[in-house]
């Protein structure tokens, strides 16, 4: 219930100031989560939004409070790392990008029957991009379907145990 109210404190806050444009209402809204409900997941944005919000407005001291909230509380966040760089969005989509390239490649190298290739580029990117979460399992699929057509049987199963596993709320576990 308290996550309810919080979540809806969050998307009004964002309504107020990007939707209708009235940041004292924002403010409220922003506020009173960081406020009332501080151990929610949603204060964290909240406390962006409110250091953005002071920023623009041209209240350094109550936007540097904010900011220094997320910098210390939150240090490794993706909120942190916007803060530090506001290019930050860019490079990660760059990297998506990259990811969902390599994982093209790696499928059409399956699909031609480069196995080995297959299992060499699928390794290398596990390793590489790490942060792109969503496509680990997947290049780990391919991996491990490369290594069965090899004859590997063995270790694709083990791979394939290891998706489902560590995995288990990717898209690619009901084929494995």
């Amino acid at each position: 219930m308290h996550d309810d109210i919080a979540r809806c404190l969050l998307n009004a806050g964002f309504i107020y100031d990007a939707g209708i444009e009235n940041q004292e209402k924002a403010l409220e809204c922003f506020l009173r989560l960081v406020e009332d409900y501080q151990g929610s997941d949603y204060v964290l944005p909240a406390f962006y939004q409110l250091y953005k919000i002071y920023d623009k407005q041209g209240n350094t001291p109550s936007a540097n409070y904010y900011k220094n909230m997320i910098m210390r509380g939150f240090p490794d966040s993706d909120y942190a790392n916007l803060i530090r760089d506001e290019d930050y969005y860019l490079e990660i989509a760059k990297r998506n990008k990259m990811a969902e390239t390599e994982y093209e490649e790696i499928f059409q190298l399956f699909a031609e029957g480069y196995y080995r290739q297959v299992i060499n580029r699928a390794s290398s990117a596990v390793q590489i991009y790490t942060k792109e979460y969503t496509l680990i399992p997947k290049y780990k699929y391919w991996n491990a379907i490369a290594l069965a057509k090899l004859g590997k049987t063995s270790e694709a199963i083990t791979m394939l145990e290891g998706i489902e596993k560590n995995h288990s709320q990717s898209e690619i576990v009901p084929l494995v």
